[in-house]
């Protein structure tokens, strides 16, 4: 489908322009009792030629919450804005 966000993006500034997609994603995920638990650049991947972006690597995946986010992504994801998901 498409390569790592973390090797598809040339910065950490460029990755950060992806959070407010990655929340919608996570947002919806969460909205229907999961976790994914070990959110990283790594486990998103990016479909270059549309810019679509997949959650990968369920392992960690769970209806509880566990803080194993080594990256920050969810702390950075809960300081955007909430917006309606469609």
């Amino acid at each position: 489908v498409g390569t790592t966000l973390e090797e598809y993006c040339n910065s950490d500034e460029e990755l950060h322009t992806f959070l407010p997609k990655i929340k919608k994603i996570y947002d919806r995920f969460v909205k229907l009792g999961y976790y994914h638990n070990d959110l990283r650049y790594k486990n998103i991947i990016i479909d270059p030629d549309t810019k679509k972006l997949y959650l990968i690597d369920f392992e960690f995946t769970s209806h509880e919450y566990k803080d194993l986010d080594d990256e920050n992504i969810v702390k950075r994801l809960k300081r955007i804005k909430r917006t309606k998901s469609r």
